[in-house]
């Protein structure tokens, strides 16, 4: 059998496991290239459904049959005969069974795609995205940018799994939000604002898409007119949506979304954080009780506050950083839940977070968060409540999380609502943001803020994840993504507020 040598990959700038697969000194092997030749765009696609529309309880990943073709050759053990994926894109090299690494791009409308990978050899299968996952076929969630997926040619027929050889398919999903060249804060521009997306539409009270305000104004005098405005209070209101300068409401390409703000008619949020705010945060010690939404937050704030980033973990257990900037300031996170695990193995609870630092004060020195993408409920804020108690910390603050978008693609092995259950979920995340107000916890709600850009979700399978974590040149990190950076900033302006 031909061994795959291992080889970094030059073009890519997000790494397939630190390194891709190649194939060297191969015979030349015959076989029809089975590339798709679809339609690029997404609505042309039989296969498309949107969030809105697609039905639920879907089969999301099958097992397809072995090919009547399959071959007996010892040589092409190792070797995947055919990758179609539905709609197809743009590949940069087709298919070759001699070549491993694959580069396919999209555009921005395509948010999710369906992958078929068949073995060449008899009795072998194409696992996708990790050694156990689904087989032959299955559904992905595309984000904005990079999309990195695995295909593993296995062999499962013995005691223990037998890897042949890793193909790497890099999806590129272009960037939605397409800007003009310049942009001119002294220039009058359309002031447009977005309360939902037309393909998810939640609240039948409110246009979808960009709507024209009827203003026109330079961008300059907006921040200084929104910046006189009272400071919003935690919690959510119906009048709150995005807004953005635009040279034409109806044309999103003309729009500076990265000038976007989250905003209302009666009160302001902070949009960049000054060193006063930044002073405000320190010497206190900050708990994060939730999933990778939360684990966003967290990194973003540890930044802010130490002016970079030198550690980052992809963490799903938990993880301490003590005094991090020689001030006092702690974080800790413990990601929850472990859906993954077995309840025996599950020992992240509160209880154990609050044990981790041994004098934490019973004061606003203290701030524990708590929340993540559509799990909280009342038993979890109950137990919040009982176990501040029990640890001697009832005055300490307390954020909840409220639900953000997500699950709103039909992946494969992910959770999947569809408009209907989305519905439900915005029902359920007012109910939660009454239930945390009324036990007196800050509430830091995202839900709307998310869903009406859905489309905008930057890594997940879940699709929803809005940001990203990127190494510097200089060995440390940055968190970027701008939807990230304006909740994150709201959380710290509730913060800062009660000083």
């Amino acid at each position: 059998a031909v061994r795959p040598e291992i080889v970094k990959n030059p073009e890519s700038t997000e790494t397939f496991d630190n390194v891709v697969l190649n194939i060297t000194s191969i015979e030349p092997y015959q076989i029809t290239n089975k590339v798709s030749k679809g339609k690029n765009e997404l609505r042309d696609s039989k296969e498309f459904v949107t969030p809105g529309h697609a039905k639920h309880g879907r089969s999301l990943a099958v097992e397809s049959k072995e090919s009547v073709n399959c071959s007996t050759e010892e040589k092409d053990k190792p070797l995947i005969c055919s990758i179609k994926l539905t709609p197809d894109g743009h590949w940069k090299k087709l298919f070759d069974v001699s070549t491993l690494y694959y580069e396919i791009s999209y555009p921005d409308d395509v948010i999710y795609v369906s992958i078929e990978a068949e073995a060449c050899y008899c009795g072998k299968k194409v696992s996708i995205g990790s050694k156990d996952g689904p087989v032959s076929m299955a559904t992905w969630a595309l984000n904005v940018g990079q999309n990195v997926i695995p295909l593993f040619l296995v062999d499962n027929s013995h005691s223990k799994q037998w890897v042949y050889s890793k193909y790497g398919l890099v999806i590129l999903r272009s960037v939605t939000i397409k800007e003009p060249k310049e942009f001119i804060e002294t220039k009058d521009y359309r002031l447009c604002k977005l309360h939902q997306d037309c393909d998810m539409v939640l609240d039948d009270s409110h246009p979808c898409g960009l709507i024209d305000t009827g203003s026109q104004v330079t961008w300059k005098e907006l921040i200084k007119q929104h910046g006189q405005l009272k400071y919003c209070d935690s919690g959510s209101s119906s009048r709150e949506f995005w807004l953005m300068p635009c040279s034409h409401c109806h044309l999103k390409d003309s729009c500076f979304w990265s000038k976007a703000i989250w905003a209302s008619d009666q009160c302001a949020y902070i949009t960049q954080l000054n060193q006063k705010h930044i002073r405000l945060l320190t010497g206190k010690t900050y708990l994060f009780f939730g999933d990778s939404s939360l684990r966003g937050i967290m990194y973003y704030m540890i930044e802010k506050i130490n002016n970079t980033l030198y550690e980052w973990e992809l963490v799903h257990s938990h993880v301490v950083y003590a005094n991090i900037d020689g001030q006092g300031t702690n974080f800790a996170f413990y990601y929850y839940p472990q859906s993954w695990l077995p309840l025996s193995e599950r020992n992240n609870s509160i209880d154990s977070l609050l044990s981790v630092f041994s004098n934490l004060q019973n004061n606003k020195n203290t701030i524990l968060i708590v929340g993540g993408v559509q799990w909280i409920n009342s038993k979890i804020m109950a137990d919040i409540r009982e176990s501040l108690q029990s640890a001697g910390l009832s005055e300490i603050q307390v954020v909840i999380k409220s639900y953000s978008s997500g699950f709103n693609v039909p992946a494969a092995g992910i959770l999947f609502h569809n408009l209907e259950e989305q519905k439900r979920m915005a029902k359920r995340n007012t109910e939660i943001i009454k239930l945390a107000t009324s036990n007196n916890f800050i509430v830091l709600d995202t839900f709307w803020m998310t869903i009406s850009r859905f489309k905008h979700a930057s890594y997940g399978k879940c699709a929803c994840n809005f940001h990203k974590v990127l190494p510097q040149r200089n060995g440390t990190y940055h968190v970027t993504g701008r939807i990230n950076e304006l909740y994150s900033n709201r959380l710290i302006q509730y913060l800062v507020f009660t000083e």
